[in-house]
């Protein structure tokens, strides 16, 4: 069950823009006991949970754990904390939704073995278009 002091402006409203993708209808809130509130723009596109295709029939990319995927992949995009930081917030997050030990943990171990990727691919893309 979802712990409501953890999420303070409710669950996430997303617009599915394409298979994989989604557009925040609404702001969007998750408060971390490590990092504080981070709050989640209207507007802020996502891709859910980047799960490979092999996995979808256990793991979706948008299952119970959306609302954590959603502060995962906002961290990731803007980098305000370490990659460790945000995949440590997305533990937390996925603890708040109710998300059974054992699948937050395999989701947690995915991220950090190959977070990585998507740390240095947003990093670019933010540096080229600042440039």
């Amino acid at each position: 069950m979802i712990n409501p002091r953890a999420f303070p402006l409710g669950r996430v409203d997303i617009r599915r823009t394409a298979p994989r993708r989604g557009r925040l209808l609404g702001d969007f809130a998750f408060v971390s006991p490590t990092q504080g509130e981070v709050t989640v723009s209207s507007g802020f596109e996502t891709d859910y949970a980047s799960i490979p295709r092999v996995f979808w029939s256990i793991y979706p990319p948008d299952g119970d754990y959306t609302e954590a995927a959603v502060v995962h992949d906002y961290l990731y995009w803007y980098q305000p904390c370490t990659r460790a930081e945000a995949d440590r917030v997305f533990l937390e997050a996925m603890e708040a939704l109710g998300i059974p030990w054992h699948r937050r943990h395999i989701l947690h171990k995915a991220v950090r073995m190959g977070g990585w990727i998507a740390w240095n691919k947003n990093q670019k893309e933010r540096q080229l278009a600042e440039t």
